[in-house]
Parts: C-alpha cells; structure tokens; sequence
C-alpha cells in the first residue's frame, strides 16, 4: 500500500458519513443472536466441503445448521443456535402434510428476499434429486393411502346399510 492509499483511506475513515455507517453496523453487529461460524468460507464453499463422499450430496439445511453451530466436546455455539435447531427438530402435529427441511428451516430461521438464512446471498438452490424423488414417492403413498381409506369407508357404508336392512326386516318378520 502506498502513502498516497493510506491517505486516502485516513480520510475517508475520518469522514461523518463514514463513521454514522460505522456506528450502524456496529449496532445492528451487537443485536446479531446468531454468528456465521465457518470462518472466510461462504456457506456454499462450507456445505460443498460436507458432501456425502458416495452420493455426492451435500447435506440438507437442518444437518448443515447442526453442522455449523454444533462440535463435538464444545457443544453449540450459543443457547439461541441449539433452541433453533431445536425448534427445526420438533414433529409436526398428527394430520398435518410434513414440511420439507427447506420449508422448515425458512419457518424458524426466517426469510429475507435474496438471502437464504444458513446459505446466504444467492437464488435459493434447488431441491436435490433424491428428495424430489423421495417427494415422489410420498406423494404416491399418501394417494394410494387415500384411496384405501376411500375404498375401507365405502365397504363399512355398504356393511352398515346391509346390517340395517337386516334388522328392519327382522323386525317386520315378528
């Protein structure tokens, strides 16, 4: 660096404007609850480097978050990242279609339009094959479910409206 940058980068330090944004991001640094904990690496180089070695797929939101917040021997990072997670491990309540670990993580970790909380900046990434696949699949068992259920509840209406005949004919016998 010359003497000149240094100068210059003395002024612009000493300028009002430049200070007031200091003391901005200094506040809004000081009501963070939640640090980024992978260091110099983006969230994308960091959960790339997590990829399952066989499959080559990287680990969805909820493992990534445990991963980054989470050691073994030191424990999580700070109270507010395990209640998150947490809070991403709860089950649905019975009746209620399952999220995927996506819509679960943007539920607890909140949106913010072109930044994905875990992931940062950037379009949000697709969803892998294998649990598009894995959609599929649950797709066709809640249809095929639905249709048993259909089908058990019309054969106990026809069971019912037979065992009534029955007995109305039982009785107009006596």
């Amino acid at each position: 660096m010359t003497h000149n940058e240094w100068d210059s980068l003395l002024e612009l330090w000493n300028t009002p404007s430049h200070q007031a944004q200091c003391e901005t991001n200094k506040r809004n640094r000081s009501m963070l609850k939640v640090h980024h904990r992978t260091g110099s690496r983006s969230f994308v180089s960091a959960r790339h480097e997590m990829c399952d070695k066989e499959t080559e797929e990287e680990p969805d939101r909820i493992e990534f978050y445990r991963a980054t917040y989470y050691k073994e021997g030191k424990g999580w990072s700070c109270p507010e990242a395990e209640d998150k997670y947490e809070m991403q491990s709860e089950q649905v309540a019975e009746g209620e279609i399952p999220l995927t670990s996506d819509q679960i993580v943007d539920r607890v970790l909140g949106t913010k339009s072109g930044y994905v909380k875990g992931l940062g900046y950037g379009p949000k990434p697709t969803t892998s094959g294998s649990s598009s696949t894995r959609n599929a699949k649950l797709q066709e068992t809640l249809r095929k479910t639905q249709e048993d259920a259909s089908r058990v509840e019309h054969e106990l209406k026809n069971q019912i409206e037979a065992q009534v005949r029955d007995a109305r004919h039982e009785v107009s016998v006596d």
